[in-house]
C-alpha cells in the first residue's frame, strides 16, 4: 500500500509539473543574466523609512528587468519616481530628491536617494464639497481616523473617503453617490506643518424612488422567477445596493449566464426610476464527474445529473452516484422554489448508501422533506422531517435502526468561491433529534458546529490564512444505540490529516473504531499561490473523538501536519495533500497519507 503510494504522488507530481515546465520561464530564472544591486536611502527619519520598507521599496527588484547599466539607470528614474509619490502620500510634497549610483565596498552598484523631505503637511481643516447640491445630511469629522492638527497620510484618508461614503449613503435615496478626497495646499503654516486641507468631494443623483420592474431576454424560465429574486419594491426608496444584491442572487441560481440592470440616468418628474432586468439563459442541464482518492480510503468515482428549471419555475432536479473502495450509493434531491414564501424552498430528498469501512458496515435508505428559508443576505435557516432504516454491523454486534428525524440549522455564509475561499466567514449550527420507532436504536440529539474563517492580505505570493473549527455531541443515547454511520469520527482527509479515516477516538474489544459521543477538530492551512495555475498549502489539523456525550477530560489532542499542491482550474482547484502525523501512535498512526480531490480542504 504504501509502494503504491509513492508511485501514485509521484506521477501526479509529473503531471502538474508538464503545464509548469511551459511555464517555467515565466518566474524560473535560470538563463537570465541579472545584475545584483541594493538601495539606500538617507535624510528620512524612521517612520518614513519604515513606509518606504512596506512599500518594498528598499528591495531590489521592479517591474523592469536590469540586466546592464542602462537596466540599472532606468531602474533608478523608475524607482525615484515611485519614492517621491510614497513621500507626497505622507505629506512631504516639498520633498527634494538627489539619487545617484554608487557601488560598495563589495562593487556592487548600489541606488542611492537621499532626501531633503521639507516640512509635512498638516491638516488645518476637512470639509465636504457637495458641488452645489443641497447636503444629504451633517457629517462628524470625529468618525475620521485623520483629523484637524494630524499629518498627512494619504493611506488613512482613502479608508476616510469610505468611512464617509457609507455614513452619507445610509438611507440616502439617490441614483447614485461617489466620494473623492483631495488634499488642497495653502501657503502659510499650520501647527509647524504646511497649511493643508482635506477635502471630500460628494457626486450625488437624483433623489428617486423604484419605479415598475420589467424583465427582458428570458425564454423557458418565467417572469415570476426572476422578479422573486428582487430586493427591492416599487415605490421605496433607491439604493444601489439593492441592484447589486439582487444581480447577485439571480447568479446564485445558477440560471443565467449572463444578468444585466438597467435604468435611466435620471428619475422622470415624479422622482420615479423604472428598472429593467436582462438576462441571458445559460444550458439548464449539467452532467457531473469525479474523482477523489485518499490513501486511506482509495478510489471513488462520483457522477450525476442536474436540471436547474424542471418545469420552468427554477426547479432543480438533483440525481447522483458515488462508487467508491468503500462506499457506493445512490441520490437524487428535488428543490422547489418560493414553496409558502418568495425566500423560501422545499427540498425533497432520498438516497441508498451501501458502506464498508474498517470501522463499520452499514447500509441505509433515507428520505426526507424540509424548508429552507433565506432569513437575510448571508443568513439561511432550515427545519424538516426525515425517515432512516439502517442495518449496521460493527465491533459492538450487528443492530437494526428505524430512526424518525428532525433535520434543522442556522447558517451563516459570505464567502465568494466555495471552492476556493479567499476571504470571508463560514459558521453553520445544526441540531437534529431522532426519534426510535422499531430495532435496536434509541432516542438523542445531535448537535454539530463547525466555523471557519479566511483572511488573504494584500502582499507577496497572495497568501490566505484558513482557519476551521468543529465539533459536536450526541445527548440521549451512546455506543450500539446510536447507529455507526452517525457516531462522530475523526481522522483522514476532511478531518485530521495523517491518520487513517475514521481512525481516531473510541475503540472495540477488537481494536476497530467504534466512533463516540463527542469530538473537536481543528485545522490551519496557509495557502500560497506563485503562479496564475499552481500553489502551495501548509497546514496542521487537530482533534480527538471522546466516549461521552460531555467529557471530563478533554485528554491529548491527535496531531497531523503536512503540505499540498494546488493546480487551479476554471471549476476550482485540484488537491493533492500529504499528511503525517505527529503523535498518535497509541492508535497505530504512522507513515503518511495522500489525498487527492477538486477543491480546497475547507
Amino acid at each position: 500500500m504504501k509502494l503504491r503510494g509513492v508511485l501514485l504522488c509521484a506521477a501526479l507530481l509529473g503531471l502538474m509539473a508538464l503545464p509548469m515546465a511551459a511555464q517555467a520561464a515565466w518566474y524560473w530564472p535560470f538563463g537570465k543574466d541579472t545584475l545584483d544591486y541594493k538601495v539606500q536611502f538617507s535624510g528620512i527619519d524612521d517612520a518614513t523609512y519604515a513606509w518606504l520598507k512596506e512599500l518594498k521599496l528598499d528591495e531590489p527588484k521592479s517591474d523592469t528587468e536590469v540586466t546592464d547599466r542602462e537596466g540599472l539607470e532606468r531602474e533608478l528614474v523608475v524607482r525615484g519616481g515611485r519614492v517621491r509619490q510614497a513621500l507626497q502620500a505622507r505629506g512631504y510634497y516639498d520633498a527634494i530628491l538627489v539619487q545617484d549610483i554608487r557601488e560598495n565596498e563589495e562593487k556592487v552598484p548600489v541606488l542611492v536617494y537621499r532626501i531633503q523631505p521639507g516640512v509635512r503637511a498638516r491638516i488645518a481643516d476637512v470639509n465636504i464639497d457637495w458641488q452645489g447640491k443641497a447636503p444629504l445630511k451633517a457629517f462628524d469629522e470625529q468618525t475620521l481616523g485623520q483629523k484637524r492638527g494630524d499629518y498627512i497620510e494619504a493611506k488613512q484618508i482613502l479608508e476616510d473617503a469610505t468611512t464617509v461614503l457609507d455614513a452619507l449613503g445610509e438611507r440616502a435615496c439617490v441614483l447614485h453617490l461617489n466620494v473623492t478626497p483631495q488634499v488642497r495646499l495653502y501657503d502659510g503654516m499650520y501647527r509647524g506643518g504646511r497649511r493643508a486641507e482635506v477635502v471630500y468631494v460628494v457626486d450625488k443623483g437624483d433623489e428617486a424612488v423604484f419605479g415598475p420592474t420589467t424583465v427582458q431576454g428570458n425564454k423557458d424560465v418565467r417572469s415570476e422567477v426572476v422578479l422573486r429574486q428582487v430586493s427591492w419594491r416599487e415605490g421605496r426608496c433607491f439604493r444601489a445596493s439593492r441592484v447589486t444584491d439582487t444581480q447577485e442572487k439571480l447568479m446564485e441560481t445558477q440560471l443565467f449566464s449572463v444578468v444585466s440592470i438597467t435604468y435611466p440616468p435620471t428619475a422622470d418628474a415624479s422622482g420615479t426610476v423604472p428598472m429593467t432586468i436582462g438576462v441571458t439563459e445559460r444550458a439548464p442541464r449539467t452532467l457531473r464527474a469525479g474523482m477523489s482518492y485518499g490513501s486511506d480510503v482509495g478510489f471513488a468515482v462520483t457522477g450525476g445529473w442536474e436540471h436547474r428549471n424542471l418545469m420552468g419555475g427554477g426547479e432543480k432536479f438533483t440525481a447522483g452516484t458515488t462508487i467508491g473502495q468503500e462506499e457506493i450509493g445512490v441520490n437524487t434531491s428535488l428543490r422547489l422554489p418560493a414553496f409558502w414564501h418568495d425566500d423560501q424552498d422545499l427540498i425533497l430528498a432520498g438516497s441508498l448508501t451501501d458502506e464498508d469501512r474498517d470501522a463499520y458496515k452499514a447500509t441505509t435508505l433515507e428520505g426526507s422533506a424540509r424548508l429552507e428559508r433565506r432569513l437575510a443576505r448571508h443568513w439561511k435557516g432550515s427545519l424538516g422531517v426525515g425517515y432512516r432504516f439502517t442495518e449496521s454491523e460493527d465491533s459492538l454486534g450487528e443492530n437494526t435502526y428505524g430512526l424518525l428525524s428532525f433535520p434543522g440549522f442556522l447558517e451563516y455564509d459570505d464567502r465568494r468561491n466555495v471552492l476556493d475561499p479567499r476571504k470571508g466567514l463560514y459558521a453553520n449550527l445544526s441540531v437534529t433529534p431522532y426519534k426510535e420507532t422499531f430495532g435496536d436504536g434509541g432516542d438523542f440529539v445531535k448537535t454539530q458546529l463547525t466555523a471557519q474563517t479566511y483572511v488573504s492580505p494584500p502582499v507577496a505570493l497572495s497568501p490566505t490564512l484558513a482557519l476551521k473549527v468543529t465539533g459536536g455531541t450526541i445527548y440521549g443515547a451512546k455506543d450500539s444505540n446510536v447507529p455507526s454511520d452517525i457516531r462522530f469520527y475523526a481522522g483522514g482527509g476532511g478531518s485530521v490529516r495523517g491518520y487513517g479515516y475514521q481512525s481516531i477516538g473510541p475503540r472495540g474489544p477488537d481494536n476497530k473504531p467504534i466512533g463516540g459521543s463527542s469530538f473537536v477538530v481543528g485545522s490551519a492551512e496557509v495557502r500560497t499561490r506563485f503562479t496564475n495555475d499552481f500553489g502551495f498549502v501548509t497546514f496542521l489539523d487537530a482533534g480527538n473523538v471522546y466516549a461521552d456525550a460531555l467529557p471530563k477530560d478533554m485528554g491529548e489532542l491527535y496531531m497531523g501536519a503536512g503540505a499540498g499542491l494546488r493546480y487551479y482550474t476554471a471549476i476550482g482547484p485540484i488537491r493533492l495533500d500529504v499528511g503525517v502525523p505527529l503523535n498518535g501512535k497509541d492508535i497505530g498512526a504512522e507513515g503518511y497519507a495522500i489525498y487527492v480531490s477538486i477543491g480546497q480542504s475547507f
